[in-house]
């Protein structure tokens, strides 16, 4: 006679317990049942808590359905109590556990129904929605550390310190600093963290700035005054040498000290065609310094910020002394 045979699956599609389509064929029959692969029956303790489970899912109630069916893994492992830990897992977005749970649910005690075969479909199956549902994830390490980061052309963000969540699949993260960037693609795959790193060139040390442009202004100040202190120079030994001189000299004239009269002249006119070349240089110079001021781009922004006067005076001798500063 043949015998009937219980198993567990009211959460994968079965349920709670079901007569084995194999036993029953025996005891309509009579033929002795084929011996089958060692199986588990899930206790009394499993079979409640494994209902319990099914009837949270069913109210939406993920959260104590996966503890129920932790509850029941506690008492003893069964393969599809492990199958619908997963998927239960899986709803509540935790991927990586719930693969894990489908990885233990092709190794646990098999019940008899659904057969391990029907199992490790179902595993296949379910896996293959994780590998096209879960997120990956993308860790970004920036160099120098102020750079923010673009994901998928989203928007500016300091860059992060730990793992950023992503779809899996192609993507590109910028990296920016200033007016400087970067950028780095990718390919992320479901629960599998990918490190990135961004890196920018330190910026080159700035040469410093030439100017190849004639100083117009510069050099026409300085030339015109270098003129304006010759002219005044000229004037002064006109004034301070020469004519006294002359005064001395036109004396002379009716005394009895020719050779004295003599040397006084001769020194007269050497300083008078000194005094000459002072005041042609100068007024040549001054007019030079006058024209490449006028020629200057722009003037004032060369113009001499001090401006110094010396008058030199000795006997027989006298001079002016100038100086400009910017």
């Amino acid at each position: 006679m043949g015998v009937l045979r219980a198993s567990l699956g009211a959460h994968w599609g079965y349920p709670a317990f079901v007569v084995s389509a194999v036993a029953l064929g025996g005891l309509l029959s009579g033929a002795p049942v084929a011996a089958q692969e060692a199986t588990v029956e899930p206790n009394a303790a499993q079979t409640q808590l494994n209902e319990e489970a099914v009837s949270a899912t069913r109210a939406g109630d993920l959260k104590k359905a996966a503890q129920l069916f932790e509850a029941s893994l506690q008492l003893g492992e069964l393969n599809i109590t492990w199958l619908n830990l997963g998927r239960t897992l899986f709803k509540l977005d935790r991927c990586e556990e719930a693969n894990a749970a489908y990885a233990r649910a092709l190794g646990a005690p098999a019940v008899a129904a659904p057969s391990p075969t029907e199992i490790a479909r179902t595993v296949a199956r379910y896996r293959s929605e994780l590998e096209q549902t879960c997120p990956g994830a993308v860790e970004i390490a920036c160099d120098p550390n102020e750079m923010e980061v673009q994901l998928d052309g989203g928007e500016l963000q300091p860059c992060p310190g730990a793992p950023v969540p992503i779809p899996n699949g192609s993507h590109e993260v910028v990296g920016r600093l200033g007016e400087r960037r970067t950028a780095i693609g990718f390919t992320v795959k479901a629960m599998e963290t990918v490190s990135v790193r961004l890196t920018l060139d330190p910026l080159p040390l700035a040469e410093p700035a030439t100017d190849d442009s004639f100083p117009f202004a510069t050099t026409g100040y300085t030339t015109a005054g270098v003129g304006g202190a010759l002219l005044l120079s000229a004037l002064l030994v006109d004034a301070l040498v020469l004519q006294p001189d002359l005064d001395a000299l036109d004396a002379l004239k009716t005394g009895a000290d020719r050779p004295a009269f003599d040397d006084l002249k001769g020194s007269i006119e050497g300083t008078q065609t000194l005094n000459l070349g002072l005041l042609v240089g100068g007024t040549a110079l001054a007019i030079t310094g006058a024209v490449l001021v006028l020629l200057a781009p722009d003037a004032a922004a060369e113009t001499p910020t001090a401006v110094g006067w010396n008058v030199l005076a000795a006997p027989h001798a006298g001079g002016v002394q100038w100086s400009s500063a910017w």
